[in-house]
């Protein structure tokens, strides 16, 4: 199966554009999109129905021999490694987009409540979204069927 939207030529800068509308579109505000070379990452942040929203996606490493290799392992040129990792960002982006019209689609149809759709986006007063939250914790809830109290920064009641 080949990867959603691999051979895109939508620049990134036009992909948050995009992000940025549709978003608006459902209602959404406080919008930021960028990036962070240092972590290797994609984010979008916002709020959608009073919810505090991260959606971060890893972008790839250009050191990664998948751009500095050929398939039969030779050097490519610093040229051709820039754009092959520009185009795996490029799609990258793209895949982020579909992930939120699909949320978003969701709930405007009454598939899914807000809550539901982006919970695993939902962030926390820590500024962890409840995903990284509770990443820590699945193999022990599937194998246990043990569910911990997730650490949500504040005070238990």
């Amino acid at each position: 199966m080949s990867k959603y939207a691999a051979s895109t030529d939508v620049l990134v800068g036009r992909s948050q554009a995009e992000i940025e509308r549709t978003l608006r579109k459902y209602g959404a505000d406080d919008i930021i999109t960028g990036s962070s070379q240092r972590k290797r990452e994609a984010l979008v942040q916002f709020s959608y129905r009073n919810l505090p929203l991260a959606l971060r996606i890893p972008l790839p490493d250009p050191d990664d021999p998948e751009f500095t290799k050929t398939p039969t392992g030779l050097d490519r040129s610093p040229t051709a490694v820039q754009q092959s990792w520009e185009a795996a960002c490029r799609q990258q982006w793209r895949v982020l987009l579909l992930i939120l019209k699909a949320a978003l689609e969701a709930v405007e149809n009454g598939v899914l409540p807000p809550e539901k759709a982006f919970l695993p986006w939902i962030m926390l007063p820590t500024g962890q979204t409840v995903g990284e939250a509770a990443l820590p914790h699945i193999e022990r809830m599937l194998t246990s069927g043990e569910v911990p109290l997730l650490p949500f920064g504040g005070k238990e009641s």
